[in-house]
């Protein structure tokens, strides 16, 4: 129905916000079925199985990709503080909405939120941990990914956390 969609538009500087409500669920699952890599949020599979609606948020237009990034992070900022957002669906990933306030904070001091905008993903198997990025190709970089490392978990997190600091901050290739 024409009234479960509704779109809204908005100029910021040079860029463009646009925010898109669709009056039902992200489709097939999607979202549920991603939520379950969220090792920060014991409920976050729980918690997006109840969800009735979702956004859909862009940016567009002529700002640097340092700039959509804050752009975006404070508008998903300001929608999860509204009473009824259950979690951001982002980057293959569920974050819980309290946390991705409390990672957009960074941005007070002019920093990049890395956080909000590229997820850090754990993996354990048999012959050792394995960690990888996913958001890094919105800034034009490769993905990154380590396999089967001896490293505890925190240790590999902060390891890949800090390439991918390096790779957007120098403009790696």
């Amino acid at each position: 129905k024409d009234s479960d969609v509704d779109s809204r538009v908005y100029g910021v500087d040079s860029m463009i916000l646009v925010l898109g409500y669709m009056g039902f669920p992200v489709p097939d699952g999607e979202a549920e079925a991603n939520a379950q890599f969220n090792y920060m949020w014991p409920d976050a599979v729980t918690v997006t199985q109840t969800h009735k609606a979702h956004m859909l948020v862009t940016i567009m237009g002529e700002g640097s990709i340092e700039e959509k990034g804050k752009l975006y992070t404070k508008a998903i900022t300001t929608l999860c503080r509204l009473e009824n957002t259950l979690g951001v669906y982002a980057n293959e990933v569920v974050h819980e909405p309290k946390m991705f306030v409390a990672m957009s904070e960074i941005m007070k001091d002019g920093s990049l939120p890395i956080f909000n905008l590229v997820w850090f993903g754990l993996g354990r198997s048999e012959d050792g941990v394995s960690a990888y990025t996913c958001g890094l190709n919105c800034f034009g970089k490769d993905e990154i990914e380590i396999i089967n490392s001896s490293k505890q978990p925190s240790e590999l997190r902060d390891m890949l956390i800090n390439i991918a600091d390096y790779v957007i901050s120098q403009d790696v290739y």
